[in-house]
C-alpha cells in the first residue's frame, strides 16, 4: 500500500507541476525513455514505444507499449495491452488486454475492471466499485448544496443530518443526566457572565492550534497531543450540554414549567430548540458556532472557578471555630484594603503599558534577550505580576493588579491574564479600550482572569 500511496502522491505532484500543459507531451527522440504526461485530454502509447512513467489526468489512457515505472490515470479510463513495470492506479474504469502485465499492484477506484484471463497482475489487485465511492460523495455534495451553501448545519431534506443532530442531542441529554455537577455550573456562568464566557471561548478555541503546534515541535510533547484533543472535544461536548440546559431552563421559566429545572429535561428541550434553529438558512450556522464558543468558554470559566474553590479550601486554617474567628480579622483587613482602592483609569494603564514596552526593549537590548520576542514579554509580564503585583511601568505610575476579591495574583492567574491580553489586542485593541468605558474599569483580559487594576494608596488618581 505504501507504493500505491506513493503512486497517487506522484500523480498529484505531476498535476501541480504540469498544470499549464494541456497538450500531450511527446516522447523524446533520444535513447532514454521519458515520462508521458497528459492533462486535460487522453494519451496513447503505441506498441513498441517505451516510457518511464505514464500519467494521464482528465482523459483516457491507452497503452500498447511498455511503461517501465508507474501508470496513473485520474478522471478517465485506462486500456492496457502492454506492460507496466510497477504500480497501476486508475481513478475510473480499467481494461486489461491479453498482453497486459502489471509488475506490482493494480488499484481501480470508482470504476469497473475488465481483465482478460491472460492478463497478469503480479501482486495485489484492488477494485473499489463506483457505488462505494459515489454514494458518500453524492450525500456529501447534497449537504454542501442544501446545507453548507445555505449556512445551516442541518439540511431539512437530508434525513441523515437529522439523525446526526439527534444523536448529538441525545449525547447532550446523557451528559446532563450523568454529570449535572459539571453541566449546571456552565449554565450558571452563561446566565451570570455571558460576555466572559464568549471571550474565554474565543481565546480557548483559538489557542488550541498554536498550543498543539508547540507540543508537536517540542518532540516530547507529541505524546500529549491526543490528550489535548480529547480534552478539547470533551470540553466542547460538556459546554454544548451546558448551553442546552441554559436554553431549556429559560424556556421552562417562560412557560412556567418546573419540570425543566432538572438538567436532563432542560437539555432535551434546549437540544430541540438548537435543532430547529440549525435548519434556518444563514442563522443556523451562526447559532451552531456561537453556542460552541459560548459553551467552550463556560467550561473554561467553570473549571477555573472550581480550581479557585479547591485552593481556597486547601488554604483555609483548620483551627476550628475559634481559630477561624481569629483568622477572620486578618483576612478582612487584607481583602478590603486592596479591593476598596480606586480603580485605575484608562490613561494610567496606557501610560504603564508604554513604559513597560520601553523598559522591556531596554532590558532586552542590554541582556541580548530581545530575540525572545513575545516569549520574553510573557516572562516579564507574568513574572512581575506574580512577584510584585505590578510591572515597572505600573510602579512608576502607581498602579497594581489584584484579583477582584483583593488577593494578589499568582502565576496561574497572571498567565491567564497575559494570554487573554492577546485576545484583547486582536480586534484592533478593542479589549484594552474596553477599560475606558466599563463600569468596573476592566479590560477583556481582566474579566477573563477575574482581576482588576487599582491605584496604589499614594498614587495620583487618573483623570
Amino acid at each position: 500500500m505504501k507504493r500505491i500511496i506513493a503512486g497517487t502522491m506522484g500523480a498529484a505532484i505531476a498535476a501541480a507541476a504540469f498544470a499549464t500543459a494541456w497538450a500531450a507531451v511527446e516522447l523524446e527522440k533520444d535513447d532514454r525513455p521519458a515520462n508521458l504526461v497528459s492533462i486535460g485530454h487522453g494519451a496513447r502509447l503505441e506498441e513498441g514505444k517505451t516510457v518511464k512513467d505514464m500519467v494521464v489526468i482528465g482523459g483516457a489512457a491507452v497503452a500498447r507499449g511498455d511503461v517501465l515505472g508507474d501508470m496513473v490515470v485520474i478522471g478517465g479510463n485506462a486500456d492496457l495491452d502492454g506492460s507496466v513495470g510497477k504500480d497501476m492506479v486508475v481513478l475510473g474504469s480499467a481494461r486489461l488486454g491479453p498482453k497486459a502485465v502489471v509488475g506490482s499492484d493494480l488499484v481501480v477506484i470508482g470504476g469497473d475492471l475488465d481483465a482478460d484471463p491472460m492478463a497478469v497482475v503480479k501482486k495485489d489487485k484492488t477494485v473499489i466499485s463506483a457505488g462505494v465511492v459515489r454514494r458518500p460523495l453524492s450525500a456529501f455534495w447534497a449537504w454542501v448544496k442544501d446545507g453548507l451553501f445555505k449556512a445551516r448545519p442541518v439540511a431539512p431534506l437530508l434525513w441523515w443530518t437529522w439523525v446526526l443532530a439527534a444523536m448529538f442531542g441525545l449525547l447532550y441529554v446523557l451528559i446532563a443526566a450523568g454529570a449535572p455537577e459539571a453541566v449546571k455550573p456552565c449554565s450558571q456562568i452563561l446566565s451570570q457572565r455571558p460576555v466572559s464566557a464568549l471571550l474565554a471561548g474565543v481565546l480557548g478555541l483559538s489557542g488550541i492550534a498554536p498550543f498543539a503546534f508547540l507540543l508537536a515541535v517540542s518532540i516530547v510533547g507529541v505524546a500529549a497531543l491526543p490528550i489535548l484533543f480529547f480534552a478539547a472535544a470533551a470540553a466542547a461536548l460538556v459546554g454544548k450540554a451546558g448551553v442546552c440546559v441554559f436554553i431549556g431552563e429559560r424556556v421552562g421559566r417562560a412557560a412556567d414549567a418546573p419540570a425543566l429545572e432538572r438538567p436532563a429535561a432542560a437539555a432535551a428541550v434546549g437540544a430541540a430548540v438548537l435543532l430547529v434553529l440549525s435548519m434556518v438558512p444563514i442563522a443556523g450556522l451562526g447559532v451552531w458556532a456561537l453556542t460552541t464558543v459560548f459553551g467552550f468558554g463556560a467550561v473554561l470559566l467553570a473549571g477555573m472557578d472550581a480550581v479557585r474553590r479547591e485552593r481556597a479550601a486547601a488554604q483555609a486554617p483548620a483551627l476550628g471555630p475559634q481559630g477561624a474567628a481569629a483568622a477572620a480579622p486578618e483576612r478582612s483587613a487584607h481583602v478590603p484594603a486592596e479591593a476598596g482602592l480606586q480603580r485605575a483609569g484608562f490613561w494610567l494603564r496606557l501610560a504603564a503599558i508604554v513604559l513597560d514596552g520601553f523598559a522591556f526593549l531596554v532590558i532586552g537590548v542590554i541582556t541580548h534577550l530581545i530575540v525572545l520576542g513575545l516569549g520574553g514579554w510573557a516572562i516579564y509580564q507574568v513574572g512581575m505580576w506574580a512577584w510584585k503585583g505590578t510591572t515597572l511601568g505600573g510602579m512608576i505610575v502607581g498602579i497594581k493588579g489584584v484579583r477582584v476579591d483583593g488577593r494578589p495574583m499568582d502565576v496561574p492567574i497572571a498567565l491567564v491574564r497575559h494570554l487573554a491580553s492577546y485576545l484583547s489586542a486582536f480586534p484592533m485593541f478593542l479589549g484594552f479600550f474596553w477599560a475606558a468605558w466599563d463600569p468596573e474599569k476592566q479590560a477583556w483580559h481582566d474579566k477573563i482572569a477575574g482581576t482588576i487594576v487599582v491605584c496604589a494608596p499614594k498614587a495620583r488618581q487618573s483623570a
